[in-house]
């Protein structure tokens, strides 16, 4: 144990992101280090596309329009259409979904609608297993619904509470450079660093 701790306070701003605690050789650390991050300070340039506070895991019942709700259901319904015209990369044909989840908590549903999405979205939207979710709620012929919600939520909330969402870097989704943001040792932001970085990782 003193000799990883140990470990862990070697690690330097200029080292390579492979020495961050726990860091597996994978193709989205390819694709990340392809893009020009190579050090752990070149994690600074990936900005945060938003910041904002956390809703509490909710009952249907408190579905109110145009708030961010953050609930947990069973999917009691699922359909896919093609994406009349629109291809992903590689011409993969892109799919509308709209699942139907059913609060875990009563009989309230919700509509969750996921646009120009890729087809591999379909293994997390099977019937009658559970869902967790977040977005913003909105009504489509008298019935709540969310457009695009965010998945497994808890991923992209920190230790502040706050649910930070981070841009696509070469095609690797944003919350694998939030998982290697959150590698950055403790020990490693109390050395010298400008403030105003250390500022925007931390919200």
């Amino acid at each position: 144990m003193l000799s990883k701790v140990s470990s862990i306070n070697k690690i330097k701003w200029n080292d390579s992101l492979t020495r961050l605690p726990s860091v597996r050789a994978s193709k989205s650390l390819d694709k990340i280090i392809e893009s020009g991050i190579t050090r752990i300070e070149d994690l600074l340039w990936i900005r945060p596309l938003r910041v904002q506070p956390a809703p509490r895991l909710g009952s249907f019942t408190e579905l109110k329009m145009d708030e961010l709700f953050w609930g947990k259901g069973t999917i009691i319904s699922a359909q896919a259409v093609p994406a009349f015209g629109r291809w992903g990369k590689g011409k993969v044909r892109l799919f509308n979904y709209t699942i139907i989840v059913q609060d875990e908590r009563g009989y309230e549903t919700i509509t969750l609608k996921f646009f120009n999405s890729y087809p591999n979205l379909k293994k997390n939207l099977v019937v009658g297993h559970f869902l967790e979710f977040t977005g913003k709620v909105s009504v489509f012929h008298g019935q709540f619904q969310i457009v695009n919600p965010k998945l497994n939520p808890k991923t992209l909330s920190n230790a502040c509470g706050n649910l930070v969402e981070y841009p696509t870097v070469n095609g690797v989704p944003g919350k694998f450079a939030k998982s290697l943001i959150e590698k950055i040792p403790e020990t490693l932001w109390q050395t010298n660093l400008d403030s105003s970085q250390v500022t925007h990782l931390q919200l």
